[in-house]
């Protein structure tokens, strides 16, 4: 059949077709369909059909979500009623698979206002959608990798401080409890939660922000209101500098507790710069290990992103510096062990030559894939690497220039009590040099005043106290050094050290007042005082606190609401008879973490033999009744990998019902308590602990 198109209708579908994958014109006075334009089904491309015959096209080439919109407008009565165009989304059959469409249905006016023709154009949308879909997960998986790495992120306006978007770990460091809390307390209250002098150092740092894009790092301290002050470290980025208002985006990390490990925190927060750093998935099963990238990793590394994982694994492991190889697959096992891991090393960049990189991540327990996936990040540090170099060549010539035993000081001041003479040597900032005559009461003021930039409170009391020149030359009457320990204004534990210079059977004359990081070696010694005073299997207490615990209870005196709880373990043998050592440990680990939950917030929890447990706690009668319901519901709710249930026979009693009570005393009533809760126990159980 030959179809006439008019010049008109040859214009508007040569404008529908410029954007349009198809375009077909419904004609209502003899019920015919022309494909004018068609991309989606080629086959039927200059073809006309009846109304009727097209319902069987639809119904053969659509999905019934479109074919059912579209079989009611293939109608004359329809088309001659359209007064404005429709429009709605649905899926047809393009190459075998269904692809997202957008569909309108345009009517055709006449010089009489009537309608006879329409146009029904189509627009394959699904790139559109697939490209949405892929934004939407890089958002998400970056989102999961920040919670990751516990990283806090602000974004405010510059001129008007007008608060955009904080992220929760940001509400929790910078001790908020809700985005609206922060809000209410405007920018100023946000700027003075952190310490004044760092505010400063920030607003000063902010303004090197000239330039999209500039980024300035820095470390801070925040002070939340309960008083607790935590240390952060982050950066601040200029975004939006073509925008009628720029946007500082904050980044930061709570690196209170690991400040030893800031290098490595700071390279994670540059996972917010983007372009520094990429993120990556490895996955190994018993098939070649598969290297999953984005397109910033692939640009690291010098290849294509659309290689295959397994291509792209075998390339990147390649070009590693074979003197790194090995620590490369440390690395990895650690991963694969469970481990945060992390590696730098020196890798041959196809177009760049010799790159330093740093390469770190960590298993993902989410996986239910075949094998395992480690996922983590890539980055290059070749500039910094270098920047680090730099600096530690120049600390080294400065240290070398000050005397060998300040290499051992933080900070070492020279004092001359004859002359009243102050020297200051520094082997970690630049050195000063100067010898000048000074009262005796000036003399102290220096001294004071150099302890006031490093210690605070009762801390900085003791410090005063320690370096009094009124009894120095008593002090050290036949000493060749004193010492005192304590903690900095950076919760860090140093040494002040007042070392003679000369003979000690001698006047004294000249001393050496010097301060030592000893941070190191006290976290040491706590770590080991913990440990010993730790029960490995449940990380309770375990007998030697207790005997440490309960001396210093008799010694203050016993209160009337001491309560004191022995628990002794039911069945225990039986588990680790009929199912192994591991059942019997799970039974302890359940026991541990009950009475844990139930007791530790008012007392402390002990093990104190095999499946023995003692409870000491402070409490009234009503909270002791909460804390045994605490306890039986914590046992009716809990079920283990291989023990179905647990239970424990338990003695409790309290100070007041022991008349001139000691802890002898509350032990035996314990025991005797506990124990006839255990003969009622296995009186009902087949068990030879009956007898």
């Amino acid at each position: 059949m030959e179809v006439q198109i008019s010049e008109y209708n040859h214009a508007l579908f040569d404008n529908m077709a410029f954007f349009a994958d198809a375009v077909w014109e419904l004609n209502a006075k003899n019920e015919t369909v022309f494909f004018l334009h068609n991309k989606l089904l080629p086959q039927f491309m200059v073809q006309s059909f009846s109304f009727s015959d097209f319902h069987d096209v639809l119904r053969e080439n659509t999905h019934p979500d479109i074919c059912n919109k579209l079989i009611p407008m293939i109608n004359s009565n329809y088309i001659r009623n359209l007064t404005e165009s429709d429009s709605f989304q649905g899926r047809i059959l393009v190459e075998g698979s269904y692809q997202a469409l957008r569909c309108v249905i345009t009517p055709s006016f006449e010089k009489n206002g009537q309608v006879n023709v329409a146009y029904i154009t189509l627009q394959n949308i699904q790139e559109q959608i697939n490209e949405k879909e892929e934004v939407k997960k890089s958002k998400q998986e970056l989102d999961r990798y920040l919670q990751a790495v516990s990283c806090g992120i602000i974004q405010y306006k510059r001129l008007s401080k007008e608060l955009i978007f904080a992220n929760d770990i940001a509400l929790k460091i910078l001790g908020y409890s809700s985005i609206e809390e922060m809000q209410n307390d405007n920018f100023n209250g946000i700027v003075n939660t952190i310490l004044p002098k760092d505010a400063e150092i920030m607003r000063k740092r902010a303004k090197e922000l000239k330039e999209d894009g500039d980024v300035v790092e820095l470390e801070y301290r925040v002070m939340h209101p309960d008083g607790t002050i935590i240390t952060c470290f982050g950066n601040l980025r200029l975004l939006c500098k073509d925008e009628e208002e720029p946007i500082i985006q904050s980044s930061m990390i709570d690196i209170t507790e690991r400040r030893k490990t800031g290098k490595l925190y700071r390279e994670l927060t540059e996972v917010l710069n983007g372009a520094h750093l990429g993120l990556w998935y490895f996955i190994l099963d018993e098939g070649e290990p598969r290297f999953i990238i984005d397109s910033v990793t692939a640009d690291l590394v010098g290849c294509s992103e659309k290689i295959s994982p397994e291509k792209a694994f075998k390339y990147w492991f390649s070009r590693v510096d074979p003197d790194f190889k090995t620590h490369v697959d440390e690395c990895v096992e650690k991963m694969r062990r469970g481990e945060f891991a992390e590696v730098t090393y020196t890798y041959h960049h196809p177009t760049r030559g010799e790159i330093t990189v740093r390469c770190g991540g960590f298993r993902n327990k989410s996986y239910s894939g075949a094998g395992l996936m480690i996922r983590g990040y890539h980055q290059d540090i070749t500039d910094f690497s270098k920047r680090i170099s730099e600096e530690k060549e120049k600390e080294q010539s400065e240290r070398e220039s000050l005397q060998s035993i300040a290499s051992i000081y933080r900070t070492m001041h020279i004092l001359d009590l004859e002359n009243q003479s102050f020297e200051e040597r520094s082997a970690c900032s630049s050195i000063h040099d100067y010898v000048e005559a000074h009262s005796e009461e000036e003399l102290q003021n220096i001294m004071e005043g150099a302890l006031s930039l490093r210690f605070i409170g009762s801390h900085l009391e003791a410090a005063l106290k320690f370096s009094n020149l009124n009894t120095i030359k008593e002090r050290m009457e036949g000493e060749t050094s004193i010492s005192f320990e304590l903690i900095d204004i950076e919760n860090l534990w140093c040494r002040l050290s007042f070392i003679r210079i000369g003979d000690p059977g001698k006047p004294l004359t000249k001393v050496i007042f010097a301060s030592q990081n000893i941070d190191k070696e006290k976290r040491r010694e706590e770590n080991l005082i913990l440990l010993s005073n730790t029960d490995e299997l449940t990380r309770l207490f375990n007998r030697h606190a207790y005997e440490i615990d309960i001396k210093e209870i008799e010694n203050d005196g016993i209160s009337e609401d001491l309560w004191f709880m022995g628990v002794d373990l039911n069945g225990l043998k039986a588990a680790n008879d009929s199912q192994g050592h591991k059942a019997g440990d799970e039974l302890l680990q359940a026991t541990a973490e009950c009475l844990r939950q139930a007791v530790s917030s008012s007392g402390k929890v002990y093990r104190v033999g095999g499946d023995e447990f003692i409870c000491i706690f402070n409490a009234t009668d009503k909270d002791t009744l909460d804390m045994i319901k605490k306890i039986n519901d914590f046992q009716k709710d809990w079920h283990g990998k291989l023990n179905q249930s647990f239970s424990f026979s338990k003695g409790l009693v309290c100070a007041k019902e022991i008349e001139n009570c000691t802890i002898a005393k509350l032990e035996k009533e314990s025991d005797r308590r506990m124990y006839s809760e255990k003969r009622e126990y296995y009186k009902t159980r087949t068990d030879r602990r009956k007898e």
